[in-house]
């Protein structure tokens, strides 16, 4: 799928994103490929103002592919038996926060946002991005975060991993070894309480 990010007209918008995986379950996606997107590459989670509180339910993505997406190259915002394997993405660009892959609860609408039995499996391939991997929990996330991600292999991104928790939730958060390589200013960036958080750095 191949997004409009040369030929936006809407400069202020974050949305448009080339896969929109919103509310749904039960679902398989077999090797997707996203570019250009002027939004995320791949969106996965609730509708951030819609009415149904039906939560994105035990779907699997398999081997995601993204390139050259101006805001996240995939973005997790809610989600229960969320699964992603191998995933190799690259160049997020144009508005914050530019992760390789972000976790980040959000919405207002009546399906509060989860993070529960979320899992990236495998190595996941991360490169010029300024963060590579994310994990940012806001207040509205609702019950036990469980989230576990295997190693993380950064290339030329600023903060190849950041963990940020705003919303004093409880939970735990794994994540396998982390291969930085290239320049970074902050290797990996903690601002972290309440929820148990695992991590090495290789």
């Amino acid at each position: 799928v191949y997004g409009d990010v040369d030929s936006h007209l809407n400069a202020l918008d974050e949305s448009f994103h080339c896969y929109n995986i919103v509310n749904c379950t039960n679902g398989y996606i077999f090797r997707p490929s996203a570019f250009n997107a002027w939004g995320d590459g791949i969106y996965i989670g609730t509708e951030y103002t819609g009415l149904t509180n039906k939560q994105l339910k035990n779907v699997t993505i398999f081997e995601p592919f993204v390139r050259h997406c101006g805001r996240n190259c995939i973005a997790i915002t809610s989600g229960i038996d969320l699964n992603v394997y191998s995933p190799d993405v690259s160049d997020a660009f144009r508005t914050a926060p530019m992760s390789g892959i972000d976790i980040e609860p959000e919405g207002i609408g009546a399906c509060k946002p989860v993070l529960v039995n979320v899992n990236i499996h495998g190595s996941t391939l991360v490169s010029d991005c300024i963060r590579g991997l994310a994990v940012v929990i806001y207040p509205a996330t609702e019950g036990v975060v469980s989230v576990t991600c295997g190693d993380v292999r950064a290339k030329a991104c600023q903060v190849p991993f950041q963990a940020i928790n705003w919303a004093y939730n409880y939970g735990e958060v794994t994540i396998g070894d982390i291969h930085v390589n290239g320049s970074t200013t902050t290797p990996v960036s903690l601002k972290w309480s309440s929820l148990n958080i695992h991590l090495s750095i290789g």
